[in-house]
């Protein structure tokens, strides 16, 4: 045995010792490490090192598969949001969609996850069954929404007609649906839900979409995200009952296979480019409470209102103070008071002077005022032209030039055409809203007056417009976040809203051109 394995033992080889010259006759290791080219194929090791790590990183990386868990209802959100990550994470993501309450015994079996994207209460049976680790993030909220198609036909304004005989209702279905449920509860705390007589109720928001599409139904109610998808064909009714709304939230799931690979989408979807993702399909903003003060030009109370209403309903937490005065009144007020969030503006020259007194560092444009000449109904005194108005015995109204927009427009506007001083003769009221004018024209007590085309809209059946202002005559209407709102975050996100093309339609409707694109 031995003798066997020592046939195998080796022998160093040595040239000299086989009988053999050296081949060649090696330096010393000092010429070496001298050499400049030894320099050179140092360097090229150490790039070729950082280039073999960083591929490594990459293919290691591309291994990881994130498993996420997500709602049906957040499903077109997190689709798009999932391939950012890939893009931005090199981590693959593999979505397992479906009713939170289906997911939900599926986590607690142990099915692959390391991400639970759902919406309240999920979050809270998350853990009490344990499953979730305490850090979550809230990206967006869901609460119901009471849908008709554009115009709404049957005139659908509050949670009681949806009561009506001749109103057929579709209803997402309580036993399976938490928008279903919400609205149960409402309906029953209004001790209205025995008296509707759902003539269709679905699991899916989808098919009550399709329904009221088909003219097969009404009015549904479903989540908000539904009714933006919809937009073009549906409009949300701001009734007067309030809904509460469900926070869309993100979190880890315990029993994760990839923990840090789950922090780190947990993370990116709390980044604003994430949230703006959720909000621009219609999902309602991160939950969140306290006290809106909006100072709003008394031309806009009309769409305002709405616009209120709508924001509060759907942020449950949220309470909105409105004033609506003269723009310079208000102006006056904020100055005093050193209160507040929202300023909203009847001109650009209000707002630039609320800018130079460090009231308000930003502005956007939320509609467009044209100032028109309106006269009773009939036009008894036969005004056709601006000239018209310095007539003798005209008699005529302007809003106040110092705390109006439309007073201080329409001396603009005179000014420019060359009839300010012969109108001026004749001026025989100014008011400190623009509505006490179309009111005092309505009554016949003014011959003419001064008011904004939106105000002449809402006067319609009162009041006759015979002379509209040109281009040069039309202006902004700003809305802007003041300096020192402790709710700056809410206050643009109201903001947000109001300037959004859903609110666009709020204010055609009651008769504003909204700013161009």
């Amino acid at each position: 045995m031995n003798n066997h394995i020592s046939r195998f033992q080796p022998r160093a080889y040595s040239p000299e010792a086989q009988g053999l010259a050296p081949r060649c006759a090696l330096p010393p290791f000092s010429s070496f490490i001298l050499h400049p080219s030894f320099f050179l194929a140092v360097a090229l090791f150490v790039a070729l090192g950082h280039v073999w790590a960083n591929a490594a990183d990459r293919v290691s990386a591309s291994a990881v598969t994130l498993r996420v868990m997500c709602g049906s209802s957040m499903s077109a959100p997190v689709k798009q949001l999932a391939e950012a990550f890939e893009v931005e994470a090199g981590v693959k993501v593999e979505l397992t969609m479906g009713g939170c309450e289906t997911l939900l015994p599926q986590a607690e079996i142990g099915a692959p996850g390391d991400v639970f994207v759902g919406h309240a209460p999920f979050a809270d049976m998350l853990k009490e069954k344990g499953l979730r680790e305490d850090a979550m993030a809230v990206v967006g909220s869901l609460y119901p929404t009471v849908v008709v198609p554009k115009g709404n036909p049957k005139h659908i304004a509050a949670l009681k007609d949806l009561t009506r005989a001749d109103v057929k209702v579709g209803l997402p279905d309580a036993r399976y649906s938490t928008c279903g449920q919400m609205f149960e509860d409402a309906a029953k705390a209004a001790n209205l839900l025995d008296a509707i007589h759902p003539a269709y109720t679905s699991r899916a928001h989808a098919e009550l979409a399709t329904a009221l599409q088909t003219g097969n139904i009404d009015v549904v109610v479903v989540w908000n995200f539904v009714a933006a998808q919809h937009k073009d064909a549906f409009e949300i009714v701001p009734i007067d009952t309030k809904f509460p709304s469900a926070d869309v939230f993100v979190t880890v799931l315990k029993h994760a296979q990839q923990p840090d690979a789950a922090r780190r989408f947990v993370a990116f979807l709390q980044t604003d480019s994430a949230r703006r993702v959720f909000e621009k399909m219609g999902y309602g903003v991160a939950a969140k409470s306290g006290t809106l003060t909006i100072y709003c030009a008394a031309g806009v109370q009309k769409p305002m209102e709405e616009l209120v209403a709508l924001f509060m309903a759907r942020n449950a937490g949220v309470h909105c103070e409105t004033q609506y005065q003269g723009s310079g009144a208000l102006l006056a007020q904020i100055g005093i008071a050193k209160t507040g969030d929202i300023y909203v503006a009847g001109d650009d020259s209000f707002m630039a002077q609320a800018k130079s007194k460090g009231f308000v560092a930003e502005s956007k444009p939320l509609a467009v005022f044209t100032p028109v000449v309106a006269v009773p109904k009939g036009n008894p005194r036969g005004i056709h032209a601006l000239a018209d108005l310095a007539s003798s015995g005209v008699r005529l109204g302007l809003g106040e030039e110092k705390t109006t927009a439309v007073g201080h427009t329409a001396r603009e506007w005179f000014k420019r055409i060359g009839v300010l001083d012969g109108a001026l003769k004749n001026l025989v009221s100014t008011t400190v809203t623009v509505e006490q004018l179309a009111i005092q024209a309505a009554s016949g007590a003014l011959d003419a007056c001064v008011i904004w085309d939106a105000t002449a809209f809402q006067f319609k059946d009162r009041l006759d417009v015979v002379v509209r202002g040109d281009d040069a005559a039309r202006v902004d209407v700003p809305i802007g976040v003041l300096t020192f709102s402790r709710q700056a975050d809410l206050a643009n996100a109201f903001i947000a809203m109001a300037t959004s093309p859903e609110a666009a339609d709020i204010l055609r409707k009651h008769g504003f051109a909204p700013p161009a694109p």
